[in-house]
């Protein structure tokens, strides 16, 4: 299973692509998709991606520093995950495409 995380605003709708090739391609059974465009919807996924168990695959499709990736970037200057939640992401497979994430890892 490919897990995709995709926060959707205004500057990164334009990614929906990826997960729809991936789902193109592989089938919907073998591929999840965390998208959502409001905070109370990250919110509710992300109790769900804390869930993963070890050795997920994990595609986070949105903005980031090198001290944290953000959710909805319009709606909010929090982090979706900072420095300290990164954990969540502990042996498991993490691919992000975020500005600065080479730093964040």
């Amino acid at each position: 299973m490919i897990n995709f995380i995709h926060p959707i605003d205004a500057s990164t709708g334009f990614l929906r692509t990826i997960y729809s090739d991936f789902i193109n391609e592989f089938g919907s059974d073998k591929v999840n998709v965390y998208a959502y465009a409001s905070d109370e919807d990250g919110e509710a996924y992300k109790s769900e991606i804390t869930k993963l168990p070890e050795n997920s695959s994990i595609i986070f499709l949105g903005h980031g520093r090198r001290d944290r990736l953000y959710g909805i970037l319009e709606a909010s200057s929090n982090p979706y995950f900072d420095t300290d939640e990164m954990k969540t992401f502990n042996k498991k497979n993490l691919f992000l495409l975020a500005c600065q994430s080479s730093e964040l890892l």
